[in-house]
């Protein structure tokens, strides 16, 4: 075997490991996306408290499925934004808040105020989704990625240009 042979059959294999790892990272970022931002846009349309406070717990779990409490959504840039512990902790007070809205009669002014506010403020909050899982759960998945996207690019350039000028 010469030399354009083995760079080709490694560029074919990398670009058959990306292929894979690009479906792997979109069925997980749908499982993820199921699991916690869905019930998240269920909950900004819910009729009543009783089904935000629903929603907002089952999202939380999906947070805590996918291991998403605490840490950052980050690797580099941590910062009270991407910060997962207090994503958390504002998901477990907008079900509190809902909760205890839910106490209140649904015909009262207070209710359709709160339950107002409750609805924008489950629509302003962030959703820690797939890119936070990937920085924080499955950054391997996104080094191997990056590392077979340069194995790719090195052997993939080298069996091109040797089809074109050797």
């Amino acid at each position: 075997m010469d030399s354009k042979n083995i760079g080709c059959g490694i560029g074919i294999v990398a670009s058959v490991l990306a292929v894979v790892l690009t479906v792997l990272g979109i069925v997980m970022g749908y499982q993820v996306d199921k699991g916690i931002g869905s019930w998240m846009d269920r909950a900004q349309v819910a009729a009543d408290a009783e089904d935000i406070s629903t929603y907002v717990k089952w999202s939380m779990q999906g947070l805590e499925h996918y291991g998403l409490t605490d840490g950052y959504c980050a690797i580099i840039f941590k910062k009270p934004d991407n910060n997962l512990e207090l994503h958390y902790q504002a998901y477990q007070r907008i079900a509190s808040r809902a909760d205890s809205l839910a106490q209140i009669d649904k015909a009262s002014d207070a209710y359709q105020s709160g339950i107002d506010d409750l609805r924008g403020t489950v629509r302003e909050i962030a959703q820690p989704g797939f890119m936070c899982m990937m920085a924080q759960e499955w950054i391997w998945v996104t080094v191997l990625w990056w590392i077979d996207f340069a194995i790719w690019l090195i052997f993939g350039c080298i069996c091109l240009i040797s089809d074109f000028w050797i």
